[in-house]
């Protein structure tokens, strides 16, 4: 299937195994550039090789996106190292082992605002001319339908 990704660049959070690398494996299989994070260094090396050997760019970048200034970072590191951002996938999660203020605290910060501070921060690359076939448009799948941020 051709969706005329190819040369586009999709960031995709959260993608060293499970739903977040197999979402980097549809992009590079298209032919986009990747730029994938993760907390986990050895799964996301193994991640970046299997993605390089599908023949795209990779940025790889260890990244616990509830930090927002190692999430800036990636973010910005992804753009100048690719050249560019057309796609932003908000994939992380975090798992809620318990039910106290710090587990959901943890939650809240993986699964919301680090989505929220991504997308705010992508925003002025994807409205760019570079990426205008998206129409700057921020998208995001919420129980199994598509809505524009």
């Amino acid at each position: 299937m051709d969706l005329r990704l190819a040369g586009r660049t999709a960031v995709v959070t959260g993608a060293s195994r499970g739903i977040g690398l197999a979402i980097a494996r549809a992009f590079a299989d298209e032919g986009a550039a990747v730029a994938i994070c993760a907390r986990d260094g050895a799964a996301l090396r193994a991640a970046e090789e299997e993605l390089l050997a599908k023949g795209v760019a990779v940025h790889a970048s260890v990244c616990d996106v509830a930090d927002p200034a190692a999430l800036t970072a990636f973010l910005d590191a992804a753009g100048t190292e690719l050249g560019r951002v057309d796609v932003l996938v908000n994939n992380a999660g975090a798992l809620v082992d318990g039910d106290d203020d710090p587990d959901w605290e943890r939650a809240f910060a993986v699964d919301l605002m680090a989505a929220v501070r991504a997308s705010r921060h992508v925003a002025p690359m994807l409205a760019s001319p570079r990426a205008s076939w998206i129409s700057g448009a921020l998208l995001r799948v919420d129980g199994g339908q598509l809505k524009t941020l």
